[in-house]
């Protein structure tokens, strides 16, 4: 979660002071990232996790076959599968596995012991113990699409109503509606928020600290 999305949270949370000094902190943080050109690693540079490449098999000039190609890039068709993942990006895959399938990584983030990787196409990824456990999405995404339905261009009442009725309800929390049994978590679909739409699915398991700040919500009726 970055600072533009602590501020939204504190003031629907009716208090907009609420994460001011652990903002300034992170502000100030940040400020000296940059300052001394820490954000992003230069071109040149080789993460330790990255694998290398195949070596090219014997007179032929090409890769070896001994795994299958993977296209990577995020130009494809990201159906949600929900407590398992989005399109082929599964839940428990590592960092590796991920970037052989999306590339390189734009940033990253270190906090405890959740590690996000952010991508191209509006996509962040988040790792715990290096496996994938939350993936999320913005309104810039393309491609996301739950039963085939491209979720951030439909109507986002219908997509609200179509979700609720395969989850058996809905919940709310600080702006987030919330599908429990599912993983899924929808921001800016429900109150007119649209420039801030959001989506976010997890393993079943993430959403269980939170069960008790959970208020029920209903766009059926």
């Amino acid at each position: 979660m970055d600072i533009d999305h602590a501020h939204r949270i504190a003031k629907e949370a009716g208090d907009p002071t609420k994460y001011d000094e652990a903002i300034k902190e992170a502000e100030e943080y940040a400020a000296c990232r940059e300052k001394n050109g820490l954000n992003t690693p230069k071109e040149t540079d080789t993460p330790v996790d990255v694998p290398l490449p195949d070596p090219a098999s014997p007179g032929t000039g090409k890769a070896s076959p001994s795994e299958p190609p993977v296209s990577k890039g995020t130009d494809m068709t990201l159906e949600i599968y929900l407590g398992k993942g989005v399109g082929n990006l599964k839940f428990g895959m590592g960092v590796n596995q991920i970037l052989r399938t999306l590339g390189q990584e734009k940033d990253r983030t270190v906090r405890d012991d959740v590690t996000e990787l952010y991508f191209d196409n509006y996509l962040n990824l988040a790792f715990r113990d290096g496996t994938l456990f939350q993936i999320g999405a913005t309104r810039y995404s393309s491609g996301i699409t739950y039963k085939n339905i491209d979720i951030f261009s439909a109507e986002p009442l219908s997509v609200l109503k179509m979700i609720e009725a395969d989850a058996g309800g809905a919940f709310e929390m600080y702006g987030f509606i919330v599908f429990l049994p599912l993983g899924l978590s929808l921001t800016g679909f429900h109150d007119g928020d649209l420039e801030n739409k959001a989506m976010t699915v997890a393993v079943l398991e993430e959403w269980q600290s939170v069960r008790d700040e959970l208020k029920p919500i209903s766009f059926l009726a």
